[in-house]
C-alpha cells in the first residue's frame, strides 16, 4: 500500500514539458552556433595575418644583409630563408593550405599571401602582404609560387 502511494505522489517531466526543453535548446543553438563559428574564422584571419607579418620581418632582414645586395629571397630559396629565421617546416595557413610568394623579376618587390577560407587563388579573401603594406584581405596576385620550408 505504502508503495502504491508513494509511486502515485512521486512527480516527474512530462513528454510535453521534454519537447519544450529540447525545443528551447535548438532554438538556442541555431542563434548561438553561427556566431561561434563566424569568431573562429576571424582567428583563423587573424592568425594567417600575424604569420605574414612575421614572415616579412625574415624577408625584409634576408634583403638588408649586404651580402644580399638589396635584393628579396627567390621563390627557390624562400624557404630556407624562414627556415633559417625559425619557421617550421611544413607551416602551412590556419586552412591546411601553403603560403604563397611572387618576386618581381628584379627582386626589389615581393607579394606573400594565404589563399584564405575558400583555398583559390585571386579571391576576395585572400590575405596577402607586400613589401609596402601590412597584412589586408582581398584580391591578391595569384600566380605566386608554395612556400616549402625544409
Amino acid at each position: 500500500m505504502r508503495l502504491r502511494q508513494a509511486l502515485r505522489n512521486k512527480k516527474g517531466f512530462t513528454l510535453i514539458e521534454l519537447l519544450v526543453v529540447i525545443t528551447i535548446i535548438g532554438i538556442l543553438s541555431a542563434i548561438i552556433l553561427p556566431k561561434f563559428l563566424s569568431q573562429a574564422n576571424k582567428a583563423r584571419i587573424s592568425s594567417a595575418k600575424a604569420t605574414l607579418a612575421a614572415m616579412k620581418t625574415s624577408i625584409e632582414a634576408y634583403r638588408g644583409d649586404p651580402a644580399n645586395n638589396d635584393n628579396y629571397p627567390g621563390t627557390s630559396n624562400i624557404g630556407t630563408v624562414l627556415k633559417n629565421d625559425g619557421f617550421a617546416a611544413g607551416t602551412k595557413d590556419p586552412w591546411g593550405n601553403e603560403y604563397k610568394y611572387t618576386v618581381d623579376s628584379t627582386s626589389k618587390t615581393y607579394t606573400l599571401y594565404s589563399m584564405g577560407p575558400n583555398g583559390a587563388e585571386g579571391g576576395n579573401d585572400d590575405i596577402y602582404i607586400d613589401q609596402d603594406t601590412a597584412p589586408t584581405s582581398g584580391a591578391s596576385k595569384s600566380g605566386g609560387s608554395n612556400i616549402t620550408i625544409p
